[in-house]
């Protein structure tokens, strides 16, 4: 899975294949996952496994994104809840979805 949602680079090239990454980081004591996101110019640039830029250099705006990069992080009952599912990227992806910055997003299966 992943997300289509175009952003102007300031680099002035747009970037529009977003990933949540599989490697997650989970501390079973904290009970707490992080999560990892990358963003390609577009799926065939992914499917071609060009290289991804880090969010941070992508989005001029980092007020903008700050949100999202808080909702990579699963702790407390979200936690628990989505290690129940089995699936803790899907969690991830249906807290970032919903954010201001990912409006007007589609799902990319």
């Amino acid at each position: 899975m992943a997300l289509k949602k175009s952003v102007d680079s300031p680099f002035g090239v747009a970037f529009e294949y977003w990933k949540v990454m599989p490697d997650m980081g989970v501390d079973f004591a904290e009970r707490s996952a992080r999560a990892r996101l990358l963003v390609w110019a577009d799926a065939t640039a992914r499917g071609a496994d060009k290289q991804p830029q880090h969010p941070n250099e992508v989005v001029a705006s980092q007020a903008l994104f700050r949100p999202v990069e808080e909702a990579l992080i699963l702790s407390g009952d979200d936690f628990t809840a989505a290690l129940a599912t089995g699936d803790l990227r899907a969690a991830i992806y249906d807290k970032i979805k919903v954010l201001d910055f990912f409006d007007g997003s589609e799902d990319l299966l």
